[in-house]
């Protein structure tokens, strides 16, 4: 954001490499129906009145694989506490779990939105509403609105951080969609090779435990932080519930994904906990910093127009 400023960039949108400007649509016979996205059009229409515009969501929607539960596998109550251990603002275990139950392992869009019945919808952000930082354009002609990222080092979490703070902003959802591809599954999308079918990706895959483990080091690792922030009268309580499930679980999660070490989970926690008041710190110092920017900046436009 800081060089896009410097540029005079007007409008800045994020894209995930994982991400594609296409939607699948749900067809008769469960045949998968394809749709080019106008994307960066959407956005460019909508985000000159608004602070933030955001897109839709659709394909996988979770880097969780599918899960077989029963006593030779890895119970249901085992693997939620799992979920519950490494959740946050998005990822829990009811998402979750009507996930692992659909015959589908993706998500498909809604004929309203990619018809464009549903043009456009004001959405409310607080502490409560989140945004994904792909498919997210900031309106940098309206500076003050937009508050600074920042995640614990090597955590995710920015876009979650940079939510908290978004409090007085108009943020619209545009009519366009991008397919979520995180397990990097269907790279030809973007060559117009789309596949008929969707298999669920299963633990047995490769990479893909490695991937699952990844994903969750990063939410373990800006949980204490979001707890913190969020529900701070409780935070003793709750991270040493979430330390207990995660040790509960950790061994069977270990033995399904075999060749990847899901035991370096616990020690991460616990060292993000201990220094969850120094993260909440620079969390601040980062918004400090980047307000003070922010009026140079616009002194600098003003100045320049």
């Amino acid at each position: 954001m800081y060089f896009a400023l410097k540029r005079n960039i007007d409008y800045l949108l994020f894209w995930d490499d994982d991400e594609y400007p296409y939607a699948n649509i749900r067809g008769e016979g469960n045949e998968i129906i394809w749709e080019k996205q106008d994307n960066l059009l959407e956005h460019l229409n909508v985000i000159q009145y608004s602070d933030v515009t955001i897109g839709h969501r659709c394909g996988n929607m979770s880097p969780v694989p599918s899960i077989d539960f029963g006593e030779d596998e890895i119970k249901e109550q085992t693997f939620k506490e799992y979920i519950d251990a490494v959740s946050n603002e998005v990822v829990n275990w009811e998402k979750i779990k009507k996930y692992l139950n659909s015959d589908s392992p993706m998500e498909f869009a809604e004929t309203d939105i990619t018809e464009g019945k549903d043009k456009i919808v004001l959405k409310h952000v607080g502490l409560r509403n989140w945004l994904y930082a792909s498919g997210l354009c900031l309106n940098l002609t309206h500076i003050d609105k937009i508050p600074a990222f920042y995640n614990p080092p090597l955590a995710r979490g920015e876009d979650t951080f940079f939510c908290t703070l978004l409090t007085e902003a108009k943020v619209v959802q545009v009519p366009t969609y991008h397919f979520h591809d995180s397990f990097l599954k269907y790279p030809g999308i973007v060559r117009g090779k789309f596949p008929k079918k969707f298999e669920k990706l299963s633990v047995k895959d490769a990479d893909i435990g490695e991937r699952f483990l990844k994903a969750s080091m990063g939410w373990i690792k800006y949980k204490p932080l979001l707890m913190y922030i969020m529900q701070r009268h409780s935070y003793l309580r709750d991270i040493e519930i979430a330390k207990e499930k995660l040790k509960n679980s950790i061994d069977k999660i270990n033995e399904i994904f075999p060749n990847n070490d899901f035991l370096c989970l616990i020690g991460e926690l616990e060292k993000y906990d201990e220094n969850v008041q120094i993260h909440y710190k620079e969390y601040l110092k980062t918004n400090d910093v980047w307000n003070r920017i922010k009026i140079c900046m616009q002194e600098e436009r003003e100045k320049n127009k």
